[in-house]
């Protein structure tokens, strides 16, 4: 690959989800931020793999508790899936979540909520009720709904995100596996264990 290649920064994304994967996040970073030079040099900064890129670079900031830095670049891969895919695609939804999640664990909930119920609704009319990113997003607003109390608006998401991976991705897996637990937790905490 020529420097310039957005193959060679895919590469160095594979690389950089290795390290990550095993837990190597200071070798993971430089590989990250590189990819997002490459992608962004070779396609400008108003292209979906830059998001991507940037949405990935965010990630191991999240990852590594590095929130300030991460916040302004999650809302540049929102500002530029927006621009280039629109509000009604996939990957909004995903950049939405990754935000929310993002203001969720920085402890901004309130602000949260909103954006997952976005990012849920949008996954709805493009991906339909029985895919599994719908039923992340499912997941994912049980949790934050968890977080702040309201118990029983948890349940039936988590209910529901539980069911549609059982049927779509099975028993094993390890989405299934963690909505059953978040539910186990849930109904341990409302008392009918």
């Amino acid at each position: 690959y020529s420097p310039d290649d957005p193959k060679l920064g895919a590469s160095l994304h594979n690389l950089g989800e290795c390290d990550r994967a095993v837990g190597r996040l200071e070798e993971a970073e430089p590989l990250y931020r590189e990819d997002w030079e490459i992608t962004r040099a070779a396609l400008g900064p108003v292209h979906p793999d830059n998001a991507a890129s940037l949405n990935n670079l965010a990630n191991l900031l999240r990852d590594t508790g590095r929130f300030g830095e991460a916040e302004p670049l999650y809302r540049e891969a929102l500002d530029v899936i927006r621009t280039t895919l629109g509000k009604e695609h996939p990957h909004y939804a995903t950049s939405l979540d990754n935000l929310a999640g993002w203001l969720e664990d920085s402890g901004r909930v309130d602000e949260a909520e909103p954006i997952f119920r976005e990012a849920l609704e949008i996954r709805r009319w493009t991906l339909g009720e029985v895919h599994p990113d719908y039923a992340a997003s499912l997941n994912n607003l049980a949790f934050l709904l968890k977080q702040l109390g309201r118990l029983e608006e948890a349940e039936p998401l988590y209910r529901e995100a539980v069911q549609i991976w059982e049927v779509v991705l099975g028993d094993e897996h390890p989405n299934t596996k963690t909505g059953r637990a978040n539910l186990a937790s849930l109904l341990t905490q409302m008392g009918r264990n």
